[in-house]
This record gives C-alpha cells, sequence and structure tokens, in this order.
C-alpha cells in the first residue's frame, strides 16, 4: 500500500469545538486503510467519541469510497506519571454501516500493531508526532 497522506488533520467536535488527530492514509486498488491516532494535544472531541463523523469527514475530504474503507483507532501509550505510561498503547478496527448520510453505528474491536502492519503491508513507524503549537495550525483543505 502507498502512503498518500500523513498529517495533522483538524475536524469539528462536539459543539463545533476545534478536534485534532493525526491521519495516516495508506491506499492500494482494493482498499484504503485509515489510521486516525489520538493526539496528546487535542483541546476537543476524541477520534472515539466523534467516530462517525470523522470517518464520514475524512472519506468526503479525501474522496474515498465508504466501501472499500478499513478504519483504525490508535491511542499512543498516555497518561505517563513517573516516567511509566498508565493506559498501554491501542488500536482498533471501526467498522460502520454505510447510509446517505454518512458512515453510522461504530463497532469497535481490538486488534495488534501486528495486525494493523498486515493490513497496510508494511511496518508502521509510530515515532511521536511533531505537533505544531494552536496558533500555528491550519484547517486541512
Amino acid at each position: 500500500m502507498h502512503l498518500t497522506s500523513d498529517r495533522l488533520y483538524l475536524s469539528h467536535g462536539s459543539r463545533g469545538c476545534p478536534s485534532y488527530c493525526w491521519l495516516r492514509i495508506y491506499q492500494a486498488p482494493d482498499r484504503t486503510v485509515v489510521i486516525a491516532t489520538e493526539v496528546n494535544e487535542n483541546p476537543g472531541t476524541s477520534i472515539t467519541n466523534m467516530a462517525e463523523h470523522l470517518a464520514t469527514e475524512v472519506t468526503r475530504t479525501f474522496g474515498l469510497s465508504s466501501d472499500t474503507l478499513v478504519w483504525i483507532e490508535h491511542y499512543p501509550a498516555r497518561l505517563v506519571i513517573g516516567g511509566r505510561p498508565r493506559l498501554a498503547e491501542s488500536f482498533d478496527l471501526v467498522t460502520f454501516t454505510c447510509t446517505p448520510q454518512g458512515l453510522r453505528a461504530p463497532q469497535w474491536q481490538r486488534i495488534s500493531q501486528a495486525e494493523v502492519e498486515a493490513l497496510i503491508g508494511q511496518p508502521l513507524a509510530l515515532q511521536p508526532v511533531a505537533e505544531p503549537p494552536l496558533s500555528h495550525r491550519q484547517e486541512a483543505p
């Protein structure tokens, strides 16, 4: 698969608040894999709480087919206390029901990093995402 986008993405979460995630989009002729990573500095709605809105918006913004979409939620290890993460890194495969209004009724299934790598056909480089300061962030086109 080819990595076609790897960037910070702005969406509007609950009550229109700015919500950020890191998007990686991998494309092949038969499917598109989107990995949405929750960022530590996200001031808005989490990727889980706005899953159907975010997935619908991303498919429309990037012209992706809902029929061949594979959506992965990724949470890095977080809540570091005393140098140790309190919440382990996680990956979830999220499936949706396609409707004329967009993607609805998300269902989550925990998967491993190895399973994600099998889906994209390559190792997943998960170095820390360099996030620009909030004052320098711009809306995605």
